[in-house]
């Protein structure tokens, strides 16, 4: 009986020997190759994962940036809500005190149209009274805005 080798070497033609070295090669390269393949995509899942962290990182600190100007943003319109509101209101203190003198000039008048003259003096004594009482508002609206302090 003839050995294994000279059994191939006997029954297979040179073409067939050359599929079968091929297909060695083949399943042996594969083998070679396989962990070199692993390892190449692991590295560029590492390099994904690493990539997308510092992504992350960089979106987090725009965004923590977004919020502080939003919050700035809000404090300052607060700011500015609290001194148009204390504007408004001198305004209407204002208001109210013209319209004040008004009904006591014209009460005034009807009382004794011959007065009229001394009711328009005392009047004017009494509107620059209220005058001054707006200046000092102004005057202090003035100063808590050049400070930046809300209301």
């Amino acid at each position: 009986m003839a050995t294994a080798f000279e059994w191939f070497r006997a029954n297979l033609t040179p073409g067939a020997i050359g599929i079968y070295a091929l297909l060695g090669a083949v399943v042996g390269g594969y083998f070679k190759f396989k962990p070199l393949a692993m390892k190449l995509a692991n590295e560029r899942e590492a390099n994904l994962l690493r990539e997308r962290s510092e992504e992350m990182e960089r979106m987090r600190v725009r965004m923590d940036a977004v919020e502080m100007a939003a919050r700035t943003a809000s404090l300052e319109a607060d700011k500015q809500i609290a001194m148009l509101q204390a504007e408004r209101a001198i305004d209407r203190h204002r208001i109210n005190n013209v319209t004040q003198c008004l009904d006591a000039l014209i009460l005034l008048i009807e009382q004794d149209p011959a007065k009229a003259s001394e009711a328009a003096t005392r009047i004017k004594a009494m509107r620059a009274d209220q005058m001054k009482a707006e200046a000092l508002e102004k005057g202090t609206a003035a100063i808590v805005k050049s400070q930046g302090v809300g209301l």
